[in-house]
């Protein structure tokens, strides 16, 4: 089979490597010895540039004579070397592995991967970190990454990263709703009334972002990240509030608090702070909360849901113009009624003309005459790149439609080394 000299220009240029590939693109060369010549010499330029370039000529001789008695240059013993190597392993702080039972205590305890303390973003060890490995069983080893990064920032990352990932509220936190799962307390922020909600079903602590202002809170800015709200959305965090001092009925908290834009209580309390409670017990019929703070058996009692009632018109108009409603609802009675799917005569021959074009297609295309192949530049290999560790909720997600194309057949399995695994296609 013969090409023509403008292929297999592109094929040569399509394998060369990035830097020498934008280069000799920008010439456009239409001819395959054109294409090498401007390879080659764009990478002597790049060796040249980098002094990593050696000359084919010989190299001049020196202008001063060499001298009759050389430098020496004493090499290190090899008891020196060894005292170097375990005074340096000395000075490394201790590696303790984390089996996947401390990871998981810990994440759910909101504890700092490398200390005892409590973590939130920006938080910084007090004590000498320990070097903590995290091993996941029955998991292939996760890629080393390409530049060196120190311990601190691969903890902070990874915890940012969690919180990124589990962060969520329940819908009724959003909204402000009573439910069988949710208890609402009033409680005071430097004197100022508010409405708490305790929700087991919302990952973190958060508080409005108008109470927030209206409190005059510090706030510190947190890695961008969303929360999934109950409802499917995803609700963007404004920054945290750290130890906020909040008051329930005698007893003084001190938590971290994130900002969302939430509506109804003013503060709802989550997992990660009555996962610092221990054992709880919890009335939601009597609204009775009862756990064990600082060593003392705290009992708190929820405030009763608020009965609806009818509103006047002159309220309602006097809510809306100052925004005091959240959202409006219309209720309405619809028949159960099946709707009624009739097609206009002209599509309906249409469609029925062309069935077999319409039908959900099963099992793989039918042979042509004609089937389409990739050229692959001579010599090339697969791509040996370790597949992207994906989440076991997308990874479970991924293996049901695999096998869903399986069962159907619109695929069918490959031993084809150049078949790419699951790959992480990381943004521009």
């Amino acid at each position: 089979m013969h090409f023509p000299d403008q292929v297999l220009a592109h094929f040569f240029t399509s394998g060369l490597r990035p830097n020498i590939k934008t280069a000799v693109l920008i010439r456009e060369p239409t001819k395959l010895n054109e294409a090498i010549r401007l390879s080659h010499l764009y990478e002597q330029k790049i060796q040249l540039e980098r002094g990593s370039f050696k000359p084919a000529f010989s190299k001049a001789p020196p202008l001063l004579p060499t001298p009759t008695h050389p430098y020496t240059v004493s090499k290190p013993s090899i008891s020196n070397q060894i005292a170097s190597v375990s005074q340096t392993a000395s000075n490394c702080p201790p590696m303790r592995r984390l089996s996947p039972a401390e990871l998981q205590s810990r994440r759910e305890r909101g504890l700092c991967y490398s200390c005892d303390e409590k973590y939130s973003p920006g938080h910084k060890c007090k004590s000498r970190p320990q070097l903590l490995l995290l091993s996941e069983e029955s998991e292939a080893e996760a890629t080393l990454p390409d530049q060196f990064v120190s311990d601190n920032v691969l903890a902070e990352e990874l915890q940012c990263l969690e919180v990124q990932e589990q962060s969520a509220i329940s819908y009724h936190a959003l909204s402000g709703g009573n439910s069988s799962t949710t208890l609402r307390f009033t409680g005071h922020v430097n004197g100022s009334p508010v409405q708490v909600l305790v929700d087991n079903a919302s990952t973190h602590n958060f508080i409005q972002a108008r109470m927030a202002n209206f409190l005059q809170l510090e706030t510190e800015p947190t890695p961008s990240f969303s929360v999934v709200v109950g409802s499917g959305q995803r609700l963007r965090c404004e920054g945290v509030a750290k130890k906020i001092p909040l008051t329930i009925q005698g007893n003084k908290i001190v938590e971290d608090l994130y900002i969302l834009s939430i509506h109804g209580a003013d503060i709802v309390l989550g997992v990660s702070w009555l996962a610092t409670l221990g054992p709880v017990l919890t009335d939601y019929a009597k609204r009775i909360f009862e756990f064990t703070l600082n060593g003392s058996k705290i009992s708190w009692k929820g405030d009763a849901p608020t009965d609806m009632q009818l509103v006047q018109l002159h309220s309602l108009r006097r809510m809306a113009a100052t925004d005091a409603i959240s959202s409006y609802f219309h209720l309405q009675l619809v028949s159960d009624s099946e709707p009624s799917c009739t097609l206009p005569s002209e599509l309906a021959m249409v469609l029925n003309t062309y069935e077999d074009v319409f039908q959900k297609p099963l099992g793989l295309p039918p042979s042509r005459s004609q089937d389409h192949a990739i050229h692959l530049v001579p010599g090339a290999r697969p791509v040996n790149v370790k597949p992207y560790r994906y989440p076991y909720f997308q990874k479970q997600v991924m293996e049901q439609l695999v096998y869903e194309m399986l069962k159907e057949g619109t695929i069918r399995t490959s031993t084809s080394p150049f078949s790419s695994p699951v790959l992480l296609v990381r943004k521009k």
